[in-house]
């Protein structure tokens, strides 16, 4: 069930890292800020909050991690051609795909199999992977640090309006 949630889902996320990169090296910067800006006003909820993300994410290596992101999908490009290569094997040769026989352990055991096989270089997936959670560790930091400042001014703010609340009323 899980692998085949990751079929529906993971060409979706392929289609949209593949439309956002088109549309990152097609339009300007300015406009694609202002459309991302307008975005966040209007579904982003609490857009401070995904402003101070956004920010905190250029700030930890924005350049370091779109070449991540660039090998990482290269490589995963890699193991879907695999993946769909490996969905047609007939290794028997009985007319029915060798994967649909399979038990779920022996199928994970393959798929990981296959996977591990198609990435060409290893090392460089294993930085690009680094890369990504250091950039995702400097957000995490960034945005406990804002809902820090936010609670501290808060309760700063409550604490000098109570005696005055007292007074009137």
């Amino acid at each position: 069930v899980g692998l085949k949630v990751v079929d529906v889902v993971g060409p979706f996320y392929m289609q949209l890292f593949g439309l956002g990169y088109a549309l990152y090296t097609q339009l300007p910067l300015e406009l694609l800020q202002a459309l991302l800006g307008g975005g966040l006003c209007f579904f982003g909820g609490a857009y401070c909050t995904s402003i101070a993300a956004v920010e905190a994410f250029r700030l930890c290596g924005w350049s370091t991690t779109r070449a991540a992101l660039l090998d990482v999908f290269e490589e995963m490009q890699r193991v879907k051609a695999a993946h769909d290569a490996d969905e047609k094997k007939d290794e028997d040769g009985d007319g029915v795909a060798d994967v649909s026989r399979m038990s779920a352990s022996q199928l994970l055991q393959r798929k990981l199999s296959v996977a591990a096989l198609a990435i060409k270089e290893p090392e460089k997936l294993s930085l690009a992977l680094g890369g990504l959670w250091s950039a995702w560790l400097g957000v995490q930091g960034t945005l406990k640090f804002e809902f820090a400042k936010t609670i501290t001014l808060a309760v700063s703010m409550a604490e000098s309006a109570t005696p005055t609340a007292m007074r009137l009323g």
